[in-house]
């Protein structure tokens, strides 16, 4: 019988103040390890090209949730470029709050953002 509880890593880093370039640093090693499906959530299009999405597998699912506006040329470049991975789906997420990725259910990272 295996015991969860051994496995669970919980870190509360409330009073921190973290850069996003480490937070996109471990986003990039999680993703790294993806066999089947990762969620991604960032708070700009911009963003995925620090996680080097081009370097995922083929037969990894990729939903991406993010913030990007189709009339500004740079995002609207990026999202032609992603869309073309047929591995990798976009959707517009507005708030602009959180980094997550999920990395085939069996590893989580989530940072809150202040607004």
């Amino acid at each position: 019988m295996v015991n969860y509880e051994s496995k669970q890593k919980i870190f509360d880093l409330t009073d921190k103040e973290i850069p996003k370039s480490l937070i996109l640093k471990k986003m990039r090693e999680i993703l790294g390890n993806a066999v089947h499906n990762v969620t991604i959530v960032v708070l700009d299009i911009s963003d995925l090209q620090e996680l080097q999405l081009y370097e995922v597998r083929s037969s990894v699912n990729v939903k991406v949730m993010c913030n990007f506006d189709p009339s500004l040329e740079e995002d609207a470049e990026l999202l032609e470029e992603l869309e073309r991975l047929d591995n990798i789906t976009i959707r517009l997420y507005e708030e602009r709050d959180r980094f997550l990725i999920d990395r085939d259910g069996e590893e989580v990272l989530v940072w809150i953002c202040e607004k």
